[in-house]
């Protein structure tokens, strides 16, 4: 019965080649012949700039708003009086007199 026993057929290689040698030209043949249209070192030179550029871009925004913060926080402090009592904000001080017990106050904030 052919089913009981099949025996593969493998490609014999040449006589005067080692069997490995011959693999591992199959091998790069292989390799040299998927997507012809692209070189794998050049590929993966180009995925490691993009990458490189993607991490400097990063790392640029993040400069960039560290110095946002920065100047955020000096933007702040000049708006400290040289008494030590912060500046109120227009919406701040409307707050403070509405709740003020002054009923002149109060009038005025609305």
């Amino acid at each position: 019965n052919k089913w009981e026993n099949p025996t593969p057929v493998y490609p014999t290689p040449p006589r005067n080649a080692p069997a490995m040698a011959t693999f591992e030209a199959r091998l790069e043949s292989r390799r040299n012949n998927f997507k012809k249209g692209t070189d794998a070192d050049e590929m993966r030179r180009k995925r490691e700039d993009e990458a490189l550029q993607v991490r400097k871009q990063k790392k640029e925004e993040a400069l960039q708003q560290r110095r946002r913060l920065g100047n955020a926080g000096m933007a702040n402090a000049e708006n400290i009086a040289p008494t030590g009592a912060p500046e109120q904000s227009p919406l701040q001080e409307a707050v403070c007199k509405l709740a003020s017990s002054n009923a002149d106050e109060v009038l005025a904030a609305v």
